[in-house]
């Protein structure tokens, strides 16, 4: 299953990991599976008219990129192409959160994606669920290093938030974070457990189930 998974995703411009071989991939599930063995996170594959469509993976962050007793688990959702465009993604997006707030007890789930896979934005913005939404940056311009404030102004003028969801800087500084990881442009949907918890399940189907 892993193999044929794998095969099918090197046909995806979308797929999360385009140069890894089918060995490494297995290992990325393999310690997925460790993590939720722990309670650091989660592993669930998306069934959709009995095949693998797709995957979910829920990933406790270290307390160090934190303020203290801010619990944050980082959340990734793939479907393969021949599932799309069938309305899973409400589904799974809402099953990927419950998973982190209900499941796992977190205050927040986030979902990081980089601005190139538009597709995954456009989805993203379909919810219309209540996120503080934050864009990070790599590096400085040579604009925003000749003028040091407007770097940070940048940086807060691109978050588009709800009005009924209150700024947090925390996100200014994880979106910073996650594109100096990647080294490139990221946008961060941050939802917390309350807004989760006023949200209603969409009418399809539970369609994670263990991996």
């Amino acid at each position: 299953m892993i193999r044929q998974f794998w095969q099918s995703g090197q046909r995806d411009p979308a797929f999360p990991f385009p140069s890894a071989t089918a060995a490494d991939f297995g290992k990325f599930l393999e310690s997925h599976r460790n993590l939720e063995s722990m309670g650091w996170g989660a592993l669930r594959q998306v069934m959709w008219q009995g095949i693998t469509a797709g995957m979910v993976t829920v990933q406790i962050l270290e307390s160090g990129l934190l303020p203290i007793g801010v619990q944050v688990a980082e959340c990734g959702t793939y479907l393969l192409p021949e599932a799309r465009g069938r309305g899973l993604n409400p589904r799974v997006k809402w099953e990927t959160a419950q998973l982190a707030v209900e499941t796992l007890a977190m205050d927040w789930c986030v979902f990081v994606v980089l601005t190139q896979n538009q597709q995954a934005l456009h989805g993203l913005y379909k919810l219309n669920w209540p996120f503080v939404h934050t864009q990070g940056y790599p590096t400085p311009t040579p604009n925003q290093l000749a003028h040091p404030t407007k770097q940070l102004e940048s940086i807060e003028n691109a978050v588009d938030r709800p009005s009924n969801v209150p700024e947090n800087p925390l996100w200014i500084r994880f979106a910073r974070w996650k594109a100096w990881q990647v080294q490139q442009q990221v946008h961060v949907f941050a939802l917390h457990r309350d807004h989760f918890s006023q949200l209603s399940p969409p009418p399809i189907p539970p369609v994670c189930t263990q991996l």
